[in-house]
C-alpha cells in the first residue's frame, strides 16, 4: 500500500490554493505527496507544504481518506491554514530532492464555485472531527 497526504488551504477570499505539477499531464493539485516510511499523514502534509509551496501550514481537521483500490493507493485529505509564509513555487532544487519525479512548476489560488463547494464540505468535516 502507498500513503498519500495533501491540504486543502484557502485563504482570506476562499479561494483554494493549488499547485501545477511539471510531470505527466501536468494537472493541478493540492499540495501534497508520499508519506514517507516512519512519517505520519499529518507530518507529511505538514511537509509537503513546505517543500512545494515553501509556507507553514497547521492542519485543522480532516478532510477524508480516500481508497483507490486498483492503484493500492490510500490519500488522506486534510483541511488547513497557513500560518507563515506566502505561497510560491519553492526551491526546485528541494522538491527534485524530496520528489525525484516532479517538482512544482506554478502555485496559484482558485476561485471557482468548485472550490467554494471543497470549503464548504470541508468546513462541515472539519467540526465533526479532531486530530
Amino acid at each position: 500500500m502507498i500513503y498519500g497526504a495533501g491540504t486543502f488551504l484557502f485563504d482570506g477570499d476562499g479561494r483554494l490554493l493549488l499547485i501545477k505539477e511539471d510531470y505527466g499531464e501536468r494537472r493541478f493539485s493540492l499540495p501534497g505527496g508520499q508519506v514517507d516510511a516512519g512519517e505520519s499523514p499529518i507530518e507529511a502534509a505538514l511537509r509537503e507544504a513546505r517543500e512545494e509551496i515553501g509556507c507553514e501550514i497547521r492542519v485543522t481537521g480532516v478532510v477524508g481518506v480516500a481508497l483507490i483500490r486498483w492503484t493500492d493507493l490510500s490519500v488522506t485529505a486534510f483541511a488547513g491554514e497557513i500560518t507563515s509564509g506566502t505561497p510560491h513555487v519553492a526551491s526546485p532544487g528541494e522538491i527534485a530532492e524530496a520528489l525525484t519525479r516532479r517538482r512544482v512548476v506554478s502555485a496559484g489560488w482558485s476561485s471557482s464555485r468548485t472550490s467554494r463547494r471543497t470549503e464548504e464540505k470541508a468546513a462541515r468535516n472539519t467540526n465533526r472531527c479532531s486530530i
